[in-house]
């Protein structure tokens, strides 16, 4: 209508001298489309007519938030009508709770986060976008920025979050966006893109937009499952972080299933003990510990296996570990010292005879 306007003279006057007010819902107006229509009212009739907006809401439900002003702009919000309460999140965080969702792991919305956070500021953004999915009970893994790397994670079912730059390198517009599925045959990904929940781009305008933005991208899964592309090095730097805020069983999960895939890690292996011991499993943890000790004949191993025979009161299998652990030495010598006194002293103390108490003469009267 806003470019028929321009040349269809009956149109424009039909049109604009029996209304007094426009209406629109859906996805945001082009600014252009909004300076053609002023041009046209104003050329008719003299003046701006009011344009009202159900702003960021469908056409079946658009009475949320109204713009009236006939001096409004593109993505003027306006005020929220009366009884309802409006929550604003950034693209950011609506590309976090997409992948979340898909993960199982929605969260609800009193629980998102209120800060808006700016992607040129350093990676700022990006380190935030990882810690609120594991904040959320996820597992964020970054994955290869390669096309082969979003074709293998879509096709696992897993959707990847991917920084966008929809702009120039000098003047960047950064987007964020999910990668649900592709289409080999049209040679182009679908992606869930703001308000766009299907939206069809070919491989190289994404690979173009997508190394704008650093080639930058995560999947987010529940504990137990890994990522189709990442290596053992990206999903170990994931699992740490993981460790860090995630409850101790949850995190032992997402260890195990690391491990059973890369079994000659001694960090996954580390990292799945000290889980383990933490949620309380003792028996499994010292397994785990044991096994690991043996396989690498790594002090931090051989140390943990003490401290954690030690509370069991194991002090015979305790000390023979703790000694193995200081005959390693390394960057942990210190600490296995300090293991191997504690045991010493409590093997020292259970050795010593204990002195019986004097009965009470008044008793033997």
């Amino acid at each position: 209508i806003a470019s028929a306007m321009q040349t269809d003279d009956v149109l424009r006057k039909n049109l604009l001298s029996r209304v007094n007010m426009f209406f629109y819902a859906g996805a945001a107006m082009a600014q252009p489309i909004w300076d053609s229509l002023y041009a046209s009212q104003e050329r008719e009739v003299g003046e701006r007519i009011a344009m009202t907006t159900g702003l960021g809401m469908t056409e079946s439900g658009p009475f949320a938030l109204f713009v009236t002003n006939p001096h409004v702009k593109s993505a003027d919000l306006g005020v929220p009508t009366v009884g309802l309460e409006i929550k604003l999140i950034d693209g950011a965080e609506e590309a976090r709770l997409m992948a979340l969702g898909a993960a199982g792991l929605a969260t609800p919305p009193e629980q998102l986060g209120r800060q808006i956070f700016l992607p040129g500021r350093e990676g700022t953004l990006q380190i935030e976008m990882l810690a609120g999915a594991r904040r959320n009970g996820a597992l964020a893994i970054e994955i290869p920025g390669s096309l082969d790397a979003l074709l293998r994670e879509t096709a696992a079912g897993q959707p990847v979050v991917v920084l966008l730059n929809l702009g120039l390198s000098w003047a960047p517009s950064w987007h964020y966006a999910v990668v649900i599925g592709y289409d080999l045959d049209d040679g182009a990904f679908l992606l869930r893109s703001g308000p766009i929940e299907r939206q069809v781009l070919p491989f190289e305008t994404l690979e173009r937009t997508w190394a704008r933005g650093g080639n930058w991208a995560f999947v987010v899964l529940p504990p137990g499952k890994l990522a189709a592309s990442a290596g053992e090095t990206q999903t170990t730097t994931a699992l740490v972080a993981f460790e860090k805020t995630a409850p101790p069983l949850r995190a032992a999960t997402a260890y195990r299933s690391a491990l059973e895939r890369w079994p000659g890690s001694l960090t996954l292996a580390m990292g799945l003990g000290n889980s383990l011991y933490k949620a309380g499993a003792l028996p499994e943890a010292e397994t785990v510990f044991k096994n690991a000790a043996r396989r690498h004949d790594a002090a931090a191993a051989w140390n943990n296996l003490a401290n954690l025979l030690l509370e069991r009161g194991r002090l015979r299998e305790a000390r023979d570990a703790a000694q193995k652990a200081v005959a390693l030495g390394g960057p942990t010598l210190d600490t296995a010292q300090d293991t191997l006194r504690q045991i010493e002293a409590r093997l020292t103390a259970s050795a010593s005879p204990r002195r019986k108490a004097p009965r009470d003469r008044a008793a033997r009267r």
